[in-house]
């Protein structure tokens, strides 16, 4: 699942969230953190993928730092690894030491701490969270002797220090401060921090403010309660910490220890050559940037391969100066990583490898490149390249047992939909999978770069589907910004991908395209194809119940577009919306809601509709939901407490993972839940609903241009 929840899914949902979360139970034992418990060769089951270990979150901010940590001497590398345990409702975590040679075991320095979710302000309101997991740098003093990271105990977020031969741990900080980012100074034992601003008088102005009535203003968000949110600030307050803990306050200098110079000495060369990524094309939300080096005289060399220009290249030198090494995804479809080797003055850059696996916080060091590393059927694990002879060597991998358990072979799938735009989708076939036979199939959204696991959001999970028989199509979502024309603004974006809804027909007819071969080859059955989504790919679940006829069940999480959004969502959330074309509420616009209301459809609805909600989002949820049930449609809400955009709690998880089985068990293969309230509502829903008159004849779907070997890459590129 990958989710820095985009678009403008994200955008609402954003604004119904609390602005921390109460920590879940943090476990005694902790003894397989590190490698995990033996397993049995048996199919892969929902708890078998919630209590994977997690090498960093899902879907890192590079704003927070690097997930791991390369020791000054190159010898030792640091990461955090994360455990969930759905029975205790909590997490065990570890700060782990292992040789960067891989010729040693991985030592822990430290466990326990809660787990830290990252916040952010955004839209007038201060500390909001979205349920995503903060990254946790370790940072190596300059002697390499000791680390210091974040860790959280009772709620607070403090630094602790951890010597690197595990000799102990402690806290370097204490009291009521929150540590928002830290430094070594340059002694390697004293600490530069910025404490996070210190919103108490907002907060007790807020109290105050109760005795007389809240004014309803853009600081209230409905779905996350009455109680204002207080305004952001970005005073920070700036102090060193010595081994004793006291707090002096830092000097401009050491301040400006805080701001992160890895970036800007990874592009200068010890000859005072720097590499740049000039803009030539693209739009300004994503430009295609070409590389480029300035030497020490102020002369330009550009790159003129074709390999040299493109969007998001991440490029740095290699030692002496001499040659520059860069990343950059190449088609088909931008499914593959490569890394290319250039010289100053050369006209060609030289490929060095490729590979389909997502790489994720790639970090050279000398002639190497260590990265973490997902496959579709790999979970995270940190890697060594050696891209030059295009050796690979696995240095880290916490969840080694999930190898032995039964899984499911993928096929990646190429299309273009009816805008052009080419994607791809990862087909997993059932675990049983005889030739000839059909199947049902489950559509998960909306990336699918990397481990299959639970789509974005990691609610639907995708191996323990296929061991229950069903096809799964595990979607990449088509590149919105490539419908747009030259918008400066995200909220131009925004306005020209709601113009006819263009974004949502683009993921629609995305799926549609990938789909048709499978029917027309008798892979799939087209009576039993269920479809579900967490934000964006909520959305799609949304558009397709009303102008698709494709699917036969759905279950979404972080729903709906409605009316009431303008009242639900804040007064600021509304007035974003305005501007990037959503009417308002007194608009009326019906001819605007009937292409993806549901409450404005909801008699004409084409399949059952599963609803998993944090409790900051289900407000969002009630139109569509009152609708639908009014009109005697099949739809279930259930809803999570102290959760966000993105569900955290390993029990909720759990929960969410079993009952999107048992969904699908229920409307693609008529099979009822063993027991309890969900089978007699369920049993009670389909004999209603079966017993009323319905539209629902079946479409031929469009055709589209596929790639007919359907395989991982481009046949002619090699790749590891």
């Amino acid at each position: 699942m990958r989710v820095r929840c985009a678009a403008l899914a994200a955008a609402a949902s954003a604004i119904l969230l609390q602005p921390s979360a109460k920590a879940a139970a943090v476990l005694p034992d902790c003894s397989d953190v590190v490698q995990g418990k033996p397993v049995s060769s048996g199919p892969v089951t929902a708890r078998d993928l919630v209590t994977l270990a997690d090498l960093g979150p899902d879907a890192p901010d590079p704003g927070e730092g690097h997930i791991f940590s390369i020791s000054p001497d190159g010898r030792w590398i640091a990461l955090q690894v994360q455990k969930a345990d759905p029975d205790a409702n909590g997490f065990c975590q570890a700060l782990v030491v292992l040789p960067a040679d891989g010729s040693g075991p991985v030592r822990i320095l430290d466990r326990g701490g809660e787990l830290i979710l990252s916040r952010s302000d955004m839209l007038g309101r201060a500390g909001v969270a979205t349920g995503l997991v903060r990254t946790i740098e370790p940072v190596w003093s300059p002697d390499g002797r000791r680390l210091a990271y974040l860790k959280q105990t009772h709620g607070a977020i403090q630094v602790w220090v951890a010597e690197a031969d595990g000799s102990r741990s402690r806290a370097a900080t204490s009291g009521a401060v929150e540590v928002d980012r830290f430094a070594f100074d340059a002694d390697g034992r004293t600490l530069v921090v910025a404490l996070r601003p210190n919103l108490t008088a907002e907060r007790e102005a807020i109290k105050r403010e109760e005795r007389s009535g809240f004014r309803f203003d853009a600081r209230i968000s409905p779905g996350a309660g009455a109680v204002p949110f207080p305004r952001p600030s970005n005073r920070h307050a700036y102090f060193t910490v010595g081994e004793d803990r006291r707090m002096i306050p830092a000097t401009p200098g050491q301040i400006a220890r805080l701001g992160s110079n890895e970036a800007i000495q990874s592009l200068l060369s010890q000859h005072g050559s720097r590499i740049a990524l000039a803009p030539t094309s693209g739009s300004p939300l994503q430009p295609i940037v070409r590389l480029q080096v300035q030497d020490d005289k102020g002369r330009i060399w550009p790159c003129a391969d074709i390999a040299c220009t493109g969007p998001g290249l991440v490029a740095w030198w290699m030692p002496g100066g001499r040659h520059v090494r860069f990343l950059r995804r190449e088609d088909p479809a931008k499914s593959v990583t490569a890394v290319y080797a250039w010289r100053p003055g050369a006209r060609h850059a030289r490929r060095l490898m490729a590979t389909t696996a997502l790489l994720t916080d790639c970090q050279p060091h000398g002639n190497e490149l260590y990265c973490l590393e997902e496959r579709s059927l790999d979970p995270r694990r940190l890697v060594h390249f050696d891209p030059s002879n295009q050796r690979k060597s696995v240095l880290f991998d916490p969840n080694a047992s999930f190898a032995a358990l039964r899984k499911s072979r993928v096929k990646r799938l190429f299309a273009r939909n009816s805008f052009g735009i080419e994607t791809f989708g990862d087909l997993v076939y059932p675990l049983g999978y005889r030739v000839g036979k059909t199947y049902p199939l489950i559509v998960v959204q909306y990336t699918s770069r990397g481990f299959l696991r639970g789509g974005t959001g990691d609610e639907f999970p995708i191996q323990a589907f296929a061991a229950r028989d069903y096809f799964v199509l595990s979607l990449q979502r088509p590149d919105a910004l490539a419908l747009t024309s030259n918008a400066r603004t995200s909220e131009e974006a925004e306005t020209q991908l709601l113009n006819g809804f263009r974004d949502r027909r683009s993921v629609l007819s995305s799926v549609e395209n990938l789909l048709r071969p499978l029917i027309v080859q008798g892979l799939v059955d087209p009576a039993r194809i269920g479809i579900t989504g967490l934000s964006d790919g909520s959305s799609t679940v949304q558009f397709a119940a009303v102008n698709s006829t494709l699917f036969a069940a759905g279950s979404a999480s972080g729903c709906c577009w409605e009316r009431s959004q303008d009242f639900l969502l804040s007064e600021g959330i509304a007035d974003h919306f305005a501007r990037s074309g959503w009417p308002r509420l007194l608009d009326k616009r019906k001819d605007f809601w009937k292409r993806i209301s549901l409450a404005q459809n909801a008699r004409d609805i084409r399949f059952p509709l599963l609803l998993q909600m944090a409790d900051t989002e289900y407000l969002g949820a009630l139109e569509s939901f009152t609708a639908l049930r009014e009109a005697g449609h099949p739809v279930d809400l259930y809803v999570f407490r102290d959760e966000h955009h993105i569900k955290w709690q390993p029990a909720h998880k759990l929960a969410v993972y079993e009952r999107n089985l048992a969904w699908f068990d229920f409307w693609l293969k008529d099979v009822a839940p063993p027991g309890g309230t969900e089978r007699e509502t369920w049993i009670r829903m389909k004999r209603d609903w079966q017993s009323k008159p319905r539209s629902a004849a079946r479409t031929e779907l469009p055709s589209s241009p596929i790639n007919p070997h359907g395989t991982d890459a481009h046949p002619s590129r090699p790749l590891l």
